[in-house]
């Protein structure tokens, strides 16, 4: 089932999972673009569904295309020892 970036926007007041910086859903190159995120990535074997804490929860949420392309396949942890505010 493919996941709506809006729903995921707006879920998120429009703030990108990672930096939490504002993000906008005009597309484009634009590096403050929203995007659909794996926190899982596919190719570590991220799937629609993730389980955490004993739930399932989505494995997609939205990040800004900086932080998207930034990550590349990184894991959660690795990235965000990386990460540097966004200004």
């Amino acid at each position: 089932m493919a996941v709506d970036l809006a729903e995921l926007f707006y879920k998120q007041k429009g703030l990108c999972y990672w930096c939490k910086g504002a993000m906008h859903l005009d597309g484009g190159n634009d590096p403050r673009a929203a995007t659909r995120e794996h926190l899982i990535p596919k190719s570590r074997g991220g799937k629609g569904f993730v389980k955490k804490a004993g739930r399932k929860q989505r494995n997609i949420v939205a990040a800004c295309r900086k932080c998207n392309n930034s990550r590349g396949n990184m894991d959660a942890h690795t990235f965000k020892s990386t990460m540097r505010p966004h200004v």
